[in-house]
């Protein structure tokens, strides 16, 4: 008798262990399933052509005046022209430039001198934060009548140029003929020289 219940115990056990294992297979298949769903429908969205044609190749845009075949291109003829210093963060930019489907997935270097008025905000553990403004703006498109990339900045005011000329702990102050910037935040890690590729693996993560 004893035998018989210890063996409906186990049966019971089994069939509980049964039936979470089919319920997580479902959840896991549901989970897959609408991540493929989200997936097809943005591919679809470009089938549909909802971003328009590329001009130049005539193929689906990937977003609003973004081709990222065409544009992927531009971006590896440019390698050659910049660099970091640093082999990992190199390729870590070129990786976005080359696989960027919208305009959010792109990373550009930013040389120093491209900077003005760098200001302190704050101390944090690994990092020094800064406020600063970036001279060329950050590449909204390409322009094909000029053949170069077009820019989203702002016409800086006299306030921009006079606020923090006078101030001691301002760096790279504005020219007086430095007339348009875009607003950035910049971010200088600790240690920065040292930074590999496990690290910007997370960080992409």
């Amino acid at each position: 008798m004893e035998d018989i219940i210890e063996k409906n115990n186990k049966d019971e056990i089994v069939n509980e262990i049964n039936l979470v294992n089919s319920d997580d297979k479902q959840n896991n298949s549901e989970n897959l399933n609408s991540e493929d769903n989200d997936l097809d429908f943005y591919e679809q969205e470009i089938l549909n052509q909802k971003y328009g044609l590329c001009p130049e190749c005539n193929q689906p845009n990937t977003d609003d005046d973004w081709c990222k075949e065409c544009y992927s291109k531009k971006f590896q003829q440019n390698f050659g022209n910049w660099t970091s210093g640093n082999e990992n963060i190199d390729k870590f930019i070129q990786d976005s430039q080359l696989n960027a489907r919208i305009i959010f997935e792109l990373l550009e270097w930013i040389p120093y001198n491209r900077l003005r008025n760098i200001k302190f905000l704050a101390q944090g553990g690994f990092s020094t934060v800064y406020e600063a403004l970036w001279l060329d703006g950050s590449i909204d498109k390409w322009d094909y009548e000029k053949q170069d990339w077009g820019r989203s900045f702002e016409e800086l005011d006299e306030q921009d140029h006079n606020k923090d000329a006078i101030n001691p702990k301002i760096k790279n102050p504005l020219e007086s003929n430095e007339k348009y910037g875009r607003p950035v935040v910049l971010k200088s890690l600790n240690d920065s020289s040292n930074i590999n590729e496990n690290f910007l693996n997370e960080v992409s993560g």
